[in-house]
């Protein structure tokens, strides 16, 4: 049994880093793919639904969905992405870097419209804190996923015991790394937000000097 379990791992070892070198292949191979593809529905998106003149007659609820189809996220809207577009172009952020950061944040972050101004602010309390409970729940997980296999451990129950076991750990762990992945992508987003808020007020300082020194 011990030999057919050792041939078993070994076998599933092997197919594992077999696997991992394709689909790293394949995954290089559609960001590639993806580039030329994101080029054109940026232009198609530009020409067609961008420039108020060209979308007057749209229905507003097919350039919300021109939008969510741009960025491949639904609560995207034309007037969100027009926002973000707009920082782009006056190269006060990147939009690639905003779309990757809400692509896995969207439900952490909370966005609201005031007046034609855009607030963004956490979605959770104590992002920082769930951050780092979920990357040690991680840690845990699959300490205990280990230990199970150990001589002494191993032993107390029965071996199809330990296999539902471990694979219960191995996705409790997974939840909590992707988990806490996404928090720190939302605190990424919030970071690039304050820091844009930042320069908006010197900015607006510095505006407010000049007139004062005009004045005098």
């Amino acid at each position: 049994m011990e030999t057919i379990t050792s041939v078993g791992s070994c076998i599933a070892i092997l197919t594992t880093i077999a696997t991992l070198f394709l689909n790293i292949h394949i995954i290089h191979e559609h960001k590639r793919k993806k580039f030329r593809a994101e080029l054109e529905n940026f232009e198609e998106y530009f020409e067609k639904y961008y420039d108020p003149n060209n979308s007057k007659n749209l229905p507003l609820l097919i350039q919300d969905k021109a939008a969510q189809n741009l960025t491949r996220m639904k609560f995207f809207n034309k007037e969100l992405l027009t926002y973000f577009i707009q920082l782009h172009e006056q190269k006060k952020i990147s939009l690639d870097h905003v779309l990757d950061h809400l692509y896995f944040a969207y439900n952490l972050i909370e966005i609201k419209n005031e007046n034609d101004v855009y607030l963004f602010k956490s979605a959770i309390k104590m992002p920082q804190l769930r951050k780092y409970l979920n990357y040690a729940g991680y840690v845990i997980f699959i300490i205990f996923a280990i230990v199970l296999h150990t001589p002494t451990v191993e032993t107390l129950f029965n071996w199809w015991l330990n296999i539902l076991f471990t694979i219960a750990l191995v996705f409790a762990s997974l939840i909590s790394l992707n988990q806490a992945d996404n928090i720190e992508e939302s605190l990424k987003f919030l970071n690039l937000i304050k820091a844009l808020d930042d320069i908006n007020k010197n900015n607006t300082s510095e505006n407010d000097l000049v007139r004062q020194s005009e004045l005098i």
